[in-house]
């Protein structure tokens, strides 16, 4: 705000058009160095003319956006992976109670000869199935709110919102699903593994 509005002042007591910029409209603005002159000298200029005014070089901007867009996508990155493990953590203590629950079942059939790799691939495709059943649950859920929010977030943002290509829309549906089953199977397998190995007289 006030580098444009001080910009536009010291253009008024200079010849030629006048920057016209609204109150409160504008926090920076673009000033094109003409052919042969240096921009590092242009700016020392604007620095020492126009007080309040902290002219930067086009190439450093980008790279101080750059930096808080990637400092900021390493937040987020971060925050995912810490939902995602605490997220296989409680899967793991629910899969363990459900296991717990059905301990006179899975001894009755280890009682009948049925091997321990037998249940721990029945326990594990069962948590397979609801795997797959809560990811697609996800998957539509992510596509309803984003086109529903799709109009609203883009009028708030005032910056457009579009959805991915058809083809990544199907791999990040497919990466998806591929990640809802690896949680459930590392969630799963230390319990279903330790009811496997128990003996079954104690079940039954």
């Amino acid at each position: 705000f006030e580098t444009a509005q001080d910009i536009a002042r010291v253009a008024r007591s200079r010849p030629g058009a006048l920057i016209k910029i609204a109150p409160q409209s504008a926090t920076t603005a673009l000033v094109k160095v003409k052919q042969g002159q240096n921009a590092r000298d242009v700016a020392i200029e604007i620095m020492e003319r126009v007080p309040g005014v902290i002219p930067m070089e086009s190439a450093k901007m980008l790279q101080a956006q750059r930096g808080q867009i990637v400092g900021l996508l390493s937040t987020v990155l971060g925050l995912m992976v810490v939902i995602w493990a605490l997220a296989v953590v409680f899967i793991g203590l629910v899969f363990t109670m459900t296991v717990a629950g059905r301990r006179r079942q899975i001894g009755v059939l280890a009682a009948l000869g049925a091997p321990p790799g037998f249940i721990v691939r029945s326990l594990l495709a069962e948590g397979a199935v609801l795997g797959l059943a809560g990811g697609l649950g996800g998957i539509l859920l992510a596509l309803t709110f984003g086109i529903t929010l799709a109009a609203p977030l883009s009028e708030g943002l005032g910056m457009p919102f579009s959805f991915p290509g058809p083809a990544a829309l199907v791999a990040l549906g497919f990466g998806g699903l591929a990640l809802a089953l690896l949680s459930v199977a590392v969630a799963a397998l230390i319990p279903t593994l330790r009811i496997s190995r128990r003996e079954p007289a104690p079940g039954v």
